[in-house]
């Protein structure tokens, strides 16, 4: 069992490679956005990130992509060694609802896992 039954979960796991120019515009709320320019350097890696912990949080509403991306906001953390598991927090924009997840990066995939309760750093079954 990865999680009990009453915990909703969501999980991604996304290659990370350079967008198109547009894709963070259709995408990614302004916060997002501005989020991406801080660190232009790793624009790739923010850019995946962000759009693979907003699949986590679409799963944990059991949505997916069938709803608008842009009605979730993710706030990734960026503090420790990106290979490490580094939180992410997000809010439904419709509902209020928080998110709580980690990341990582780690030969090119960016993985992410989230939930809409506090979890801790996920651990190698």
């Amino acid at each position: 069992m990865v999680a009990p039954p009453s915990l909703a979960v969501g999980c991604d796991l996304e290659f990370i490679e350079p967008r198109e120019e547009n894709f963070a515009e259709d995408y990614f709320t302004p916060e997002e956005l501005s989020s991406i320019l801080q660190a232009p350097v790793e624009k790739a890696l923010r850019t995946t990130l962000i759009w693979s912990a907003k699949e986590s949080a679409l799963k944990v509403l059991r949505k997916g992509l069938g709803r608008d991306t842009r009605s979730v906001v993710i706030r990734p953390e960026f503090n420790g060694p990106q290979e490490s598991w580094n939180n992410w927090t997000g809010i439904c924009l419709e509902s209020s609802r928080i998110f709580f997840g980690w990341w990582r990066s780690c030969e090119g995939y960016a993985y992410t896992i989230g939930s809409d309760q506090p979890i801790p750093v996920p651990q190698r079954l």
